[in-house]
């Protein structure tokens, strides 16, 4: 609405531009600067409030020379494929009432008219730009920088489902009305704020709507940000994309505040690109985006992924939801269909975006269906902890699959800092869960098995702890692998147990008995040489000997390997010890002596002639 001022102004225009406002320019010179029939440089040009000119008849690029005012300007049919040029000036588009128009659908019924717009545009007034595309494409470039307080209309009066393309590619436009984006039409975005300062709203569409948004990159702006906000509306199935990025440079930042009911069809195309949600404001979307493609979601915001996402690799991509901020998130996470029986890497990984220390929740109602991996699939879900240490993802989202054998899915874990299986009841998938990098994975749960019922496998530099339950066989890899019961000092059990050779127990342990870690191992123990088994005290820990601590091990299966065990007491130089078999013949303990050494081995020699079993 224009302001008294405004409207004083405008009625002054009007008058002393009255006969202009109706004339019409016809198209008869080549160029806007012509002084041909009669052209735009003088008698009869439409510069006035309200004026039209009909361009569609041109002959050529026109060029706009000096500032012109202008509501409506018409091209089509034959001006297909040309471009509006500007030497100097600009066009400003203002009308009395209602909408200015750059009407591009006359003269074709179908397949509307493309064309390049150079010229820098000023909009007192919404512009509604209106194409016809039933079929084929059509697409209409914006170069020059939009500035004034309206905002952008597009438009499609085609009824085929085509869509009407139209790209935005100024960097730096101003204009403050914001981008409304019509059924069948496509808004293409080319640069940093090219969208101006406004909201980008996706009007609702019927079945077989197609309209979308799409981020482009030409050699100047692979990388894009955006403080718009988006208002997404309510989509049937069959809509376009919500957000597509074109390729795999591209990086688009979005600071706005994203809303909207979002179905089944409403995807964000990622197409191996990253899009960044951050700013300040918690995104407020219902429903979910759905990804068919590999590519990067990062949430730098508290709330970031507002209702959730559908997250589906295509064949051999990863695709991948990241947290570049601490937060608990509760929304909806699924893993959609694919059904492929090809032996495909696809991957789909959820965690801590680099350089984030802080912690992350998962904690949603709906489980993580391991299901949609193809059954020949060569990976599947992936937990991802960062790459530093203090980051933590913690998942109490339940995991699950349907079945066993050719039905079983995987899990691998990587990273620097450590995740957190932490469902109290466990998990419910049967595929191998393998822990890479130089992480943890730590099982916290009271019941079940944190990591399903298939085999669980700790690499090299990995560590396995917490306080939970394994029910699946487990295998620590040589070379560096380490078990590290508890957090702080807690009981790991297991099944059975291999301990390669090359790996390590690290056993923490305070002042007490029984304070201090435990591994039960409800199957075989099977030790290979050499397993190292380090004792790291609590702060202002002491031993408690002469006496045997606690069990490192608790075995309910065979032990085989007790003498290939090196204990390493380095951490706490003061304290002397030995490995010992326990009476049952099944459970290995620490017996830690205090200085002075004398005291030590006399302390052994008692030791020595009671326990049944005693080892040096």
């Amino acid at each position: 609405m224009k302001t008294l001022a405004t409207l004083i102004i405008t009625i002054a225009l009007i008058t002393v531009a009255l006969p202009l406002a109706a004339s019409t320019w016809t198209g008869g010179g080549a160029n806007w600067n012509s002084n041909v029939n009669p052209g735009w440089n003088g008698t009869g040009v439409p510069n006035a409030i309200d004026a039209v000119a009909n361009i569609a008849a041109g002959t050529g690029n026109i060029t706009v020379n000096g500032t012109y005012i202008v509501g409506t300007i018409t091209a089509g049919g034959a001006y297909s494929g040309r471009t509006l040029l500007t030497s100097s000036g600009n066009l400003t588009f203002d009308v009395t009432t209602g909408n200015a128009l750059f009407d591009l659908s006359n003269g074709n019924a179908t397949t509307g008219t493309s064309m390049t717009v150079n010229t820098p545009l000023t909009l007192n007034d919404t512009l509604e730009i209106r194409n016809i595309v039933s079929s084929g494409s059509a697409l209409v470039t914006f170069t020059g920088l939009i500035s004034g307080n309206a905002g952008l209309l597009l438009a499609n009066t085609g009824s085929g489902g085509s869509a009407a393309r139209y790209d935005l590619q100024a960097a730096s436009s101003t204009f403050a009305g914001g981008v409304t984006v019509g059924s069948n039409t496509l808004l293409r975005i080319n640069a940093s704020a090219a969208l101006g300062t406004g909201k980008v709203t996706r009007v609702s569409s019927p079945v077989g709507g197609n309209n979308g948004i799409a981020f482009r990159v030409d050699t100047s702006h692979p990388t894009q940000v955006h403080s718009n906000d988006f208002d997404l509306s309510s989509n049937a199935s069959g809509s376009a994309e919500c957000f597509s990025l074109q390729n795999s440079t591209m990086n688009v930042t979005l600071n706005g505040v994203i809303s909207g009911v979002l179905g089944n069809w409403n995807r964000a195309n990622l197409n191996l690109g990253t899009l960044v949600l951050a700013g300040a404001g918690a995104n407020t979307w219902t429903g979910q985006f759905r990804s068919d493609s590999g590519g990067t979601f990062i949430v730098n915001k508290v709330g970031g992924l507002g209702g959730g996402v559908m997250l589906r690799a295509a064949a051999n991509t990863t695709i991948s939801l990241l947290y570049g901020v601490a937060d608990t998130d509760t929304s909806l996470i699924t893993l959609q269909g694919n059904s492929s029986s090809a032996a495909e890497n696809n991957i789909v990984k959820i965690g801590l975006a680099d350089g984030n220390a802080g912690l992350v929740s998962l904690n949603n109602a709906t489980a993580l269906d391991l299901n949609w991996f193809t059954a020949a699939a060569i990976t599947g879900l992936q937990f991802h902890s960062g790459n530093t240490a203090a980051g933590t993802l913690a998942v109490t989202t339940q995991i699950k699959d349907s079945g066993v054998g050719a039905n079983a899915r995987n899990v691998t874990v990587t990273g620097s800092g450590s995740v957190n299986l932490n469902r109290a009841a466990g998990n419910n998938y049967n595929g191998t869960t393998t822990v890479f990098g130089v992480g943890a994975l730590l099982v916290n749960n009271t019941s079940g098995s944190a990591t399903g019922r298939g085999t669980l496998m700790i690499k090299s530099g990995a560590t396995l702890g917490g306080a939970g339950i394994v029910t699946g066989a487990l295998t620590i890899v040589e070379n560096g692998g380490t078990l590290a019961p508890g957090s702080s000092v807690g009981t790991l059990t297991v099944g059975a147990l291999t301990m390669n050779a090359n790996s390590t127990n690290n056993w923490e342990k305070g002042t007490g008995v029984n304070v201090a870690d435990k591994t039960v191992v409800n199957g075989d123990l099977n030790i290979s040489y050499p397993v190292t088994i380090r004792v790291l005290p609590l702060t202002g820990a002491t031993p408690d000997g002469p006496a045997v601590t606690n069990t490192i091990y608790q075995v309910s299966g065979t032990l085989t390997g007790f003498e290939n065990l090196v204990l390493d007491l380095s951490q706490k130089p003061d304290w002397t010890g030995q490995l010992v078999q326990m009476a049952d013949g099944k459970s290995i303990g620490v017996l830690l002596i205090p200085e002075p050494a004398a005291f030590g081995l006399l302390a052994l020699l008692v030791l020595g002639l009671r326990v049944k079993g005693f080892r040096g």
